[in-house]
């Protein structure tokens, strides 16, 4: 094989390794079944482009528990889109996502989805609190 040929196969090997991360990122929702009577939804990294139209295509109103820089971008995007979002539950720390967690279920309504997001350099952190969480309640 010629040198040019081995550029090529490895230009298409890195083209479909970044095409595979993009999907990747695109298709991260993850489903945690039902919480007081919620559907439960998380999504680590959203592409916001596709997080705007999941929003629009849930079939009940969406209680967000997200950063402040998702969610006004999001909604900044769609004006229409904030009628669907009944609820906005901000945090900037994990201390506030916390607080958020414990006082939850007050701002539950029935149906409902409630979508978990997070951008920041600790996602995985707010994402294990999340979870930590959901495992407490669920087991009740």
């Amino acid at each position: 094989m010629s040198e040019q040929e081995l550029n090529k196969i490895e230009s298409q090997l890195v083209a479909a390794r970044k095409s595979g991360l993009l999907k990747l990122n695109e298709t991260s929702l993850q489903s945690h079944g039902k919480l007081v009577g919620m559907d439960v939804f998380s999504w680590i990294y959203p592409n916001f482009e596709v997080l705007n139209s999941t929003l629009n295509s849930f079939p009940f109103e969406v209680l967000w528990i997200g950063n402040k820089t998702e969610i006004n971008l999001v909604l900044s995007e769609n004006n229409v889109l904030d009628s669907r979002v009944r609820t906005k539950l901000v945090y900037a720390d994990g201390e506030e996502l916390n607080v958020i967690l414990k006082s939850m279920t007050e701002s539950a309504f029935k149906p409902g989805i409630l979508m978990f997001t997070s951008t920041d350099t600790d996602s995985e952190y707010y994402f294990n609190l999340f979870k930590e969480y959901l495992a407490l309640v669920q087991l009740k």
